[in-house]
C-alpha cells in the first residue's frame, strides 16, 4: 500500500517539474516586437520604398533649373519671331511708301503732261484762228502743216462735224447758198497739203 502510494507521488512530482520546466521555457521567449516581426503591410511599403531609393539616379534633379531654362528658351523664340516680324513690316512699309511715291510721281508726271498738252493746244488753236483771216489759204494750210497741226486738229477745233460751220448758208435764195466757211476751205487745203508734202516726204 506504501508502495502504491509512493509511485503516485513520484508521478506526481515527475508532471510538476515537466509543467515548471515548460513554463520556464515559454516565459523564456521574448515577446514578439513590431521592430523584429514587422507587420506585412509595413514591410511591402517599407520594400517598395528602398526599390525606389535604389532605382533613384544618383545626383538631385535641378527642378527650378529646367523651368527657368524652358522659359528663357521660349523667351528667345519668341524673341526671334518678333524681330523677325517686325524686320518684315519694315520692308512692307518701305516698299509701300516707295509704290506710294512713285504711283505719285506718275500722277504728276501725267498731270504735267496733260496741261502741256491743253497749253500747247491752246496756242496752236490760236495760231489756227489767225491762219483762217489770211487771203492766202494755201500759205496758211503750210503754215499749219510746218506748225504740226493736223486736219482732225481743225475739224475738232473749228467744230466742223456741224454743217452750219461747214456752209456759209443753206438757203437757196441766199448768195451764199452752200458756200464752204473759211474754216471747211482751210481744213480742205490743209488736208490736200497735208497728203501732198507726205507723198513728197516719203519718195525723197
Amino acid at each position: 500500500m506504501r508502495v502504491h502510494h509512493v509511485l503516485l507521488m513520484a508521478v506526481f512530482v515527475i508532471l510538476v517539474c515537466n509543467y515548471s520546466v515548460l513554463g520556464s521555457t515559454t516565459r523564456l521567449r521574448s515577446p514578439k516586437s513590431p521592430i523584429n516581426s514587422p507587420d506585412p503591410a509595413d514591410a511591402f511599403i517599407n520594400g517598395q520604398r528602398m526599390l525606389r531609393e535604389d532605382t533613384t539616379p544618383q545626383g538631385t534633379i535641378d527642378r527650378d533649373g529646367e523651368e527657368r531654362g524652358a522659359v528663357a528658351d521660349m523667351r528667345n523664340k519668341l524673341g526671334n519671331k518678333m524681330s523677325v516680324w517686325l524686320t518684315n513690316r519694315k520692308i512692307a512699309t518701305a516698299e509701300k511708301a516707295e509704290q506710294k511715291a512713285l504711283m505719285a510721281a506718275e500722277k504728276a508726271a501725267d498731270k504735267a503732261y496733260i496741261a502741256a498738252e491743253k497749253a500747247k493746244n491752246l496756242k496752236n488753236m490760236k495760231f489756227a484762228k489767225e491762219q483762217v483771216r489770211l487771203k492766202n489759204l494755201d500759205a496758211a494750210a503750210e503754215n499749219l502743216f510746218n506748225a504740226g497741226i493736223t486736219p482732225e486738229y481743225l475739224h475738232v477745233w473749228f467744230r466742223l462735224d456741224k454743217t452750219k460751220n461747214q456752209w456759209m448758208s443753206k438757203s437757196p435764195s441766199s448768195p451764199l447758198y452752200y458756200v464752204p466757211t473759211p474754216q471747211y476751205q482751210l481744213w480742205e487745203k490743209l488736208t490736200e497739203t497735208t497728203q501732198r508734202l507726205s507723198s513728197t516726204k516719203r519718195s525723197v
